[in-house]
């Protein structure tokens, strides 16, 4: 099995049900980005997504990733508008359509907060400006890099301390509408610190979903210690945080974030612009492929598609060639692992799990099976990056999609268990039900206490198909 997450965005390439099908056989995490559609897409999308899983009987996750406070251009006559280089532009926030010399803005508090001489970059930092006038309401500026514009993209303003709200109305809106339909995972975007994730947390319901921050912004680089902490997750955004931060130093930042969350036991997610190519054409280029197998030999729990799937020409190829270069790279010897000498485990949970990847090594076991309640037994396992595949016997099927983002992780649903010898027994039956193991192959089996929530302190060698 691949053992690498593949996250998906949908949108108008992808939302009918029949491409639906096709990919919810080859993801792990459909992606719904509430910056574009609106609450009937949006739900028509996560009802879909859903049926085609039942269909299936597959387990697949929703992350619902909030707009947050995106600056954004606003509508453009026709548009958009060419702005050549060496003209000047005013930025307002007036509702009246803009052209070469007028850029309405969505976010009027970027008028105050820059001052002349900082740089506003546009379009994903291909048009660059200087402000070189500030005045109440609007922004005078010159164009040091024209281009054309459209309706609607966004605007980054490294090193300025942008006066924002945090979350935004609208993401309370969203995280509202999201809480209802039960999704599993909430990306908070544009964060800048780890104040900000706590905002949004105090929105969401207990037992609601987990929490995931996503690093596109200079400040959120810097907190991301404190981030961390905060967070049940990573996303490292390259998009934006290629503009906030010199580009060429993203392949570091991308590691070291990487390695963070590895240290931490946090799962992480590399996006943006993975296979970007393939929007277009039916094969990506090596240089998309290398970046892939990069992130992956780096140790990123999941990589994930954005426009190749929500507007590109061939979704499905898109996420097939993923999934090719995830199973080809995780053959690799120079893939990451946790070192074998690692420090002191203080609490049994965390220390059976490394134990339970060390036994299955030892024995060469098929498979670590992992009965769990609430899922943090799977996750201990997947944290340790065990070479077998784990499987996650759940008697919820919200905690089976949960683990949808966890490396090596395939889940099950059974009913709750009420003694560890039924753990055990289910055990040996489900890993041959999945195709993980055959009769006579070994398997390790750790567990909690059936009943007992955050106990993991059963270890076990079995052979499938023994009584015992």
């Amino acid at each position: 099995m691949r053992k690498t997450k593949i996250v998906v965005t949908i949108g108008p390439a992808s939302s009918e049900a029949e491409t639906v099908r096709a990919l919810v056989g080859l993801v792990d995490v459909f992606r719904i980005n509430f910056s574009h559609g609106d609450r009937g897409s949006h739900l028509a999308e996560i009802r879909t997504i859903r049926a085609e899983a039942r269909a299936l009987g597959k387990s697949v996750a929703i992350l619902q990733d909030l707009p947050g406070p995106k600056i954004r251009v606003g509508k453009m006559a026709g548009g958009s508008a060419a702005l050549a280089q060496g003209s000047t532009v005013v930025l307002d926030a007036s509702d009246a359509e803009g052209d070469s010399r007028r850029i309405p803005v969505n976010y009027p508090l970027l008028l105050g907060s820059v001052e002349r001489g900082d740089m506003l970059h546009l379009a994903d930092g291909v048009i660059r400006l200087r402000v070189e006038a500030v005045s109440p309401g609007s922004v005078a500026c010159s164009v040091l890099a024209g281009g054309v514009l459209s309706s609607g993209k966004g605007i980054n303003a490294p090193g300025v301390e942008l006066k924002i709200e945090y979350p935004t109305k609208n993401d309370v809106s969203h995280l509202q509408f999201g809480a209802r339909q039960k999704v599993d995972f909430v990306a908070a975007s544009f964060i800048r610190s780890a104040a900000d994730l706590r905002s949004i947390r105090r929105l969401l319901p207990v037992d609601g979903p987990m929490l995931i921050a996503k690093i596109e912004k200079r400040e959120a680089v810097k907190a991301f210690d404190s981030i961390l902490a905060e967070a049940d997750g990573i996303m490292v955004a390259r998009g934006d945080l290629g503009i906030e931060v010199p580009i060429e130093t993203v392949p570091e930042i991308q590691k070291k974030i990487i390695t963070k969350c590895n240290d931490a036991a946090k799962p992480v997610i590399v996006a943006t612009q993975m296979l970007v190519s393939m929007v277009s054409s039916p094969i990506p280029s090596r240089a998309e492929v290398t970046d892939v197998a990069t992130a992956i030999i780096e140790g990123t729990d999941a990589v994930m598609l954005s426009d190749e799937t929500t507007v590109g020409k061939y979704p499905v190829e898109a996420v097939k060639m993923l999934d090719r270069i995830a199973r080809a790279t995780e053959r690799s010897p120079h893939i990451y692992e946790i070192p074998t000498i690692a420090p002191a485990a203080h609490e049994t949970g965390p220390a059976i799990a490394r134990a339970a990847c060390r036994l299955a090594d030892y024995v060469g076991a098929k498979a670590i099976v992992a009965p769990t309640q609430t899922g943090s037994t799977a996750r201990r396992v997947s944290m340790n990056r065990p070479r077998q595949p784990i499987l996650a016997i759940c008697s919820s099927t919200q905690v089976a999609r949960r683990l949808s983002l966890y490396r090596g992780v395939v889940s099950t649903v059974t009913r709750q268990a009420k003694t560890v010898d039924w753990l055990f027994g289910r055990a040996d039956v489900a890993v041959e039900e999945v195709g993980l193991a055959r009769k006579g192959d070994l398997i390790v089996v750790i567990s909690g206490t059936p009943g007992v929530k955050g106990t993991t302190n059963h270890i076990k060698v079995s052979v499938v198909g023994r009584k015992d």
